[in-house]
């Protein structure tokens, strides 16, 4: 059950952004805080050793999606600079 929760934590974070536009996220305000807390009582968790494999298992999980994401959104990013780049030239 505790694994299960704790694997919904970055959905539960991310649905307000995904259901309205305006929310908090949306305003401009970012979640890494709740990422640091999340690590931390992750971190707290594997100290247990019966939840030791579980926790050590959604870390592994967590930092192969947040390798992906990031790299998604660095190629994201960069193909807009390029797009903005082109955009200003064909203007001047």
């Amino acid at each position: 059950m505790v694994a299960v929760l704790l694997l919904l934590i970055p959905v539960i974070l991310r649905a307000p952004y995904i259901i309205n536009r305006r929310s908090w996220e949306g305003a401009g305000r970012i979640v890494s805080a709740n990422g640091y807390a999340l690590l931390f009582f992750l971190c707290c968790a594997a100290q247990v050793d019966s939840l030791k494999r579980v926790v050590l298992a959604i870390l592994t999980v967590f930092l192969y999606f947040f390798i992906v994401v990031g790299t998604q959104e660095s190629n994201a990013a960069a193909l807009k600079t390029v797009y903005d780049l082109s955009a200003i030239n064909r203007i001047t």
